[in-house]
């Protein structure tokens, strides 16, 4: 029995005898903004679509063109002419040389090229949204998972103290068998329950070891890098509803993105109406060609000179298709409105419920504060008492249960908070700036 107390008393200190890295949580955070891929991909979308808008790519500016050519050829021929004249000529050569150069440019499309640049404008800010998005995401995973593993922790720290706890039982329950005033039972319970905390133990340093993954893997690190963490978790009882509601109606990022969706929408019915009207556009170039032949009439050709006009097209008809086209786009256009009023009417549901979450977690942590005080003294209490042979082993490992419980729930509900707040921080659109970014 007591080389199993040994071992056990060992393999509880196992997991905090050895200094780790300490990581603090904006330090986690900053690791994950310069590294994390889906931060980088949403960098690079970004970035295109700012490269892409600019007037060349919505249609502007003029093509130019150039190009160039030679051909060789080898001719055999024979003529015969109706005043007895024969001519023969066998592997001759021919040369031809072809040079141009042509601009196109398209005056007025059906205002199509307007319509595209404010779509390619559109289309940045709602990349920026994307990778605004993306990163608030991303930090606040980081710090659920950080504060995750701080409750982990926490809860993995009780779980040890349980341990010593039964483990001071199991010495008591000995040495009362021995002088004859205790029972075997009770012996074989502290052992039952030693071990029932301890089963529980290794459930959670499980849990910690996988959340350390997933903050590894989020700062886009060595997965099986060790670390330490703070020891509390700090949450703001601050938030005020109508602020976080005005500010995400006004700042969120998914409403943003529906907004944007919508103005695209409608400048889709833009572009769909500019088919309806005449392209019209001027040309120029400059074309040079030169040819000699050994055999024929002519010996050289060479011509040069410019070419340049106007044009002016119009679809007079297509199968309807430009018809079906712009009444699609408006469909589309009203989805996207009706998109935006879902997302706003969502938003407030989601901050109603997530406020009323956040206050609930933080009367929790009130209450279960003083909950734990108390327990904590009761067992104390109850300790003596099992001691002095005044409570039963069950009623002692009762009474230790409640303790275990109830600093769970505190470590819960304080996680709860932290997590709302984020949340809430999230959805509002004010989390990077809170962090003081």
């Amino acid at each position: 029995m007591k080389r199993v107390s040994i071992l056990i008393a060992l393999w509880c200190c196992a997991f905090t005898g050895f200094s780790q890295e300490l990581l603090k949580v904006m330090d986690a955070v900053q690791a994950a903004l310069r590294n994390n891929y889906s931060i980088v991909m949403a960098k690079n979308d970004a970035e295109a679509a700012s490269n892409n808008n600019n007037i060349g790519t919505a249609g502007f500016l003029p093509v130019a063109g150039a190009a160039a050519g030679y051909e060789g050829n080898l001719t055999s021929s024979s003529l015969n002419y109706f005043d007895g004249r024969q001519i023969d000529a066998t592997n001759k050569q021919s040369t031809s040389l072809t040079a141009a150069a042509m601009v196109d440019w398209t005056l007025f499309n059906g205002m199509a090229m307007f319509t595209s640049k404010a779509q390619l404008a559109e289309l940045e800010k709602l990349g920026d949204n994307n990778l605004r998005m993306m990163i608030e995401n991303t930090v606040a995973s980081v710090i659920m998972n950080y504060y995750a593993l701080v409750q982990f922790k926490q809860m993995e720290a009780v779980l040890q103290q349980a341990i010593q706890l039964s483990l001071e039982r199991k010495r008591l329950a000995e040495m009362k068998l021995r002088l004859g005033s205790g029972s075997e039972l009770d012996l074989l319970q502290a052992i039952v329950d030693m071990h029932a905390d301890s089963s529980t133990l290794i459930l959670q340093q499980n849990q910690v070891r996988t959340v350390k993954v997933e903050i590894n893997k989020l700062m886009v690190r060595d997965v099986e890098t060790d670390f330490e963490v703070a020891n509390e978790i700090p949450y703001s009882d601050t938030l005020k509803y109508h602020s976080i509601l005005q500010q995400t109606i006004a700042q969120s990022p998914q409403m943003m993105a529906a907004r944007y969706n919508a103005r695209l929408a409608m400048l889709d019915v833009r572009q769909a109406r500019s088919a309806f009207y005449p392209v019209i556009g001027v040309f120029g170039g400059y074309s040079y060609t030169g040819s000699n032949s050994q055999a024929g009439l002519v010996s050289d050709n060479t011509s040069y000179g410019l070419n340049y006009g106007a044009t002016v097209t119009l679809n007079l008809f297509n199968g309807l298709n430009n018809i079906n086209n712009l009444k699609n786009a408006k469909l589309m256009s009203e989805n996207a409105g009706l998109n935006e009023k879902q997302t706003d009417l969502n938003l407030r549901g989601d901050v109603a419920q997530l406020y009323d979450d956040y206050r609930t977690a933080l009367m929790l942590v009130g209450f279960e504060t003083d909950n734990v005080r108390i327990a904590r003294e009761n067992t104390a209490i109850a300790f003596e008492k099992y001691n002095l042979g005044a409570m039963t082993d069950i009623d002692l490992r009762t009474t230790q249960q409640k303790l275990l419980d109830a600093e769970r729930r505190l470590l819960t509900a304080q996680y709860e908070a932290k997590n709302r707040e984020i949340e809430l921080r999230v959805i509002s659109g004010s989390l990077m700036k809170n962090l003081g970014f």
